[in-house]
């Protein structure tokens, strides 16, 4: 997905904003029920596109009644579906980043059941008193931006919902 993402850029600023999507990147961005890292991928694809006027890229479409469906709503599902397991799992280290990821991103855009109280405090918990989120006993650039990202869209939610 990210060469996906790449050629929409790209195409986009050389055709001085019309996007073209390849057929590959078109069944790419479509595909349910791949590895989450994929997902988030998807997310940040049709995110783009969206926020580029993309009018031609369009979200899924429901393989039963046909009718469109928000890309948002089916790949925020899902990623609830994947943080809902990770805390059944306990919060696997090796899983935080993508716990981080969907919470910053869905959470951002409305998906306000990614606020779960219990969730912030573990949140909390994981960062060190430097501020860092660690990977591996070492500071990680990408898991702190995602950790603190994740930690000022709850403030942010809890503070525009009254708490």
């Amino acid at each position: 997905m990210k060469p996906c993402l790449t050629h929409l850029m790209t195409a986009w600023q050389k055709s001085d904003g019309e996007c073209t999507e390849t057929l590959k990147c078109r069944r790419l961005s479509v595909i349910l029920n791949c590895p989450t890292h994929t997902m988030l991928q998807q997310f940040l694809y049709f995110l783009v596109a969206e926020m580029m006027c993309c009018s031609n890229v369009q979200g899924f479409q429901h393989p039963v009644t046909e009718a469109r469906v928000s890309y948002r709503e089916v790949l925020c599902f899902k990623m609830m579906e994947v943080n809902m397991e990770i805390d059944k799992n306990g919060f696997p280290s090796d899983q935080r980043n993508i716990f981080l990821e969907n919470i910053s991103l869905c959470g951002m855009m409305g998906y306000s059941d990614f606020y779960k109280p219990r969730w912030y405090t573990t949140i909390q918990s994981w960062q060190q008193q430097s501020g860092c989120f660690e990977v591996h006993g070492k500071c990680s650039k990408h898991q702190t931006t995602f950790g603190g990202a994740a930690l000022v869209s709850f403030l942010r939610f809890y503070a525009t919902n009254n708490g």
